[in-house]
C-alpha cells in the first residue's frame, strides 16, 4: 500500500542522507516509493535478489538471518531514519537477511539504478554509507565480543538497553515491540534461558514481558546487570 514520499526534511535528518544541500534531498524524495506494511510482515526475504534500497520512514523493523539449519539470530533492530538492505545491492545483489515488521511500517524505497545513480551523482551518499557500514561492523565485533566475555544476563540487559535508547518513556516505563524470542535471539541464547532470566527480573519489577512486548521499568537496574555490578535474579 502506497504512502506520502518522505519530506527532504524528513531525509536530511536520516543516517543515509545526512548533509546533502536542499536541492539533492528534493531529488533523493523525488525518486522514492513509499510502501507501507503491517506488524509480522516480511519486506523482503534471505537470498531474495536486492532489488531496492530501503529507509524506514515510521515502525520498527527486525533484519534476521536463518542458517541451513533453520536456527535464525537477529542481526539488528531498525528504526526510523535507518536505512536496511542496501548492502545486498553492492555485495552479490540479494539480500543476506530478511526483513520483518515489528509493527506498522513505512518506509521509502529507491530501485537499485536509480540508487546507483544518486550515488554517482551525490558523493555525499557514498560517504555516509562507508561510515554506516563501518559502524555496522563495529557492532557486530562487539556482539562477538560480549558472547565470549559475558554472562547470559548481561547480553540480555545489553539487548533491552540498546533496545530502549531511541524510546520514549511513558507512565509505566519503556515498552519494547518486542517478544521473549526476538530478546533470546539478540542476546545469542535460548528461548528457555530468556524466559527464565526475564521472569526473574518480572519478580523483582525490573522488567515486565507480554506475549508480544517487554516494558523496563527499572533501567537503572538493568544498567547495573548489564555493567556486571549485580546479578538480577
Amino acid at each position: 500500500m502506497s504512502a506520502a514520499r518522505p519530506t527532504p526534511g524528513f531525509l536530511g535528518t536520516s543516517e543515509l542522507f545526512r548533509g546533502l544541500p536542499p536541492r539533492a534531498l528534493a531529488e533523493v524524495s523525488r525518486q522514492a516509493s513509499v510502501a507501507t506494511h503491517p506488524r509480522g510482515a516480511r519486506i523482503f526475504s534471505q537470498g531474495e535478489a536486492a532489488a531496492h534500497a530501503h529507509l524506514l520512514v515510521e515502525g520498527r523493523v527486525k533484519v534476521v538471518q536463518s542458517s541451513a539449519g533453520g536456527e535464525q539470530i537477529i542481526v539488528r533492530l531498525i528504526r526510523a531514519g535507518e536505512t536496511f538492505g542496501t548492502v545486498g545491492l553492492y555485495v552479490d545483489g540479494l539480500y543476506p537477511a530478511e526483513a520483518v515488521a515489528l509493527s506498522e511500517v513505512t518506509e521509502a524505497r529507491w530501485r537499485a539504478r536509480a540508487f546507483a545513480g544518486l550515488l554517482q551523482k551525490h558523493p555525499e551518499i557514498a560517504l555516509n554509507l562507508v561510515r554506516l557500514l563501518g559502524t555496522r561492523l563495529q557492532e557486530v565485533q562487539a556482539r562477538l565480543r560480549e558472547l565470549k566475555t559475558e554472562r547470559v544476563e548481561q547480553r540480555l540487559a545489553g539487548v533491552l538497553l540498546r533496545a530502549a535508547l531511541k524510546e520514549h518513556a511513558g507512565k509505566d516505563g519503556v515498552r519494547l515491540p518486542l517478544s521473549r524470542r526476538d530478546i533470546a535471539e539478540l542476546a545469542g541464547t535460548t528461548m528457555y534461558t530468556a524466559s527464565r532470566v526475564l521472569s526473574a527480573w518480572q519478580r523483582s519489577g525490573i522488567a515486565m514481558g507480554g506475549r508480544a512486548n517487554i516494558t523496563i521499568l527499572r533501567p537503572k537496574a538493568l544498567a547495573a546487570i548489564s555493567s556486571g555490578e549485580r546479578s538480577g535474579q
